[in-house]
């Protein structure tokens, strides 16, 4: 399929001219350094500023930039061998948007499954890998002490790109369920069923935050 545009790219005998949004997971600049990509200085300039934009760069001949069927906003950047580099998130109202490099076999962004909550249709569950772990991809935020208490029912926590965004590895069984308060408004379980979290999704785009609950009573609060 076509680059679109926006990510259109220019080809030579040697390399590919493709753009990438400058925010992106840890290590991922350095990734695409190893598997061959090229800046210029300026650019360069720009990822150590962590701006909010895209640039452009020399990747190696045969490389491209494929849109998706999760949406029109989301791509996914594949080398020379047709295997997958990078998935690409383009903000829906303007931005330079984010990128997350794929750093290894085990990296969970492999599965097509597993994309940042706020591309999902509203209705749709969240992303559970083969070895059955709820991941939720691409929170900016969680509330004081939600993390420690997260980590100590199990959980795994890390930042993934320069926004200090947070993608929350959850043990198997835990289910993300709709509510009828709103449709941007979702609620994490254990796998016994108890209320652990509320998930405030973003209505027009835009990371979500998550609310753990730092006490049973606080949870029966909430119903």
């Amino acid at each position: 399929m076509s680059n679109s545009s926006e990510t259109n790219s220019a080809t030579t005998s040697a390399t590919t001219k493709l753009a990438f949004p400058v925010r992106a997971n840890l290590g991922a600049w350095d990734r695409l350094r190893e598997l061959g990509v090229r800046l210029d200085p300026s650019a360069e300039a720009t990822i150590a500023k962590g701006a909010f934009q895209v640039i452009e760069g020399e990747a190696p001949s045969g490389w491209e930039i494929r849109d998706t069927e999760v949406s029109p906003m989301q791509k996914r950047l594949y080398d020379g061998s047709d295997k997958l580099v990078a998935k690409l998130f383009y903000k829906t109202a303007g931005g330079g948007g984010s990128m997350h490099v794929i750093m290894g076999d085990d990296d969970p962004m492999l599965s097509d499954g597993v994309i940042p909550i706020f591309t999902h249709k509203v209705n749709t569950p969240s992303a559970v890998t083969p070895n059955g772990l709820l991941i939720i991809s691409g929170l900016r935020s969680i509330n004081d002490g939600g993390a420690s208490t997260l980590m100590e029912l199990g959980a795994r926590i890390e930042k993934t790109c320069m926004m200090t965004h947070t993608d929350v590895h959850l043990p198997a069984g835990w289910k993300l369920c709709d509510t009828t308060v709103s449709p941007w408004q979702k609620r994490l379980y254990d796998d016994t069923g108890s209320l652990i979290a509320q998930v405030f999704m973003k209505p027009l785009g835009g990371a979500p935050t998550m609310h753990v609950f730092l006490s049973e009573e606080e949870a029966r609060a909430v119903g």
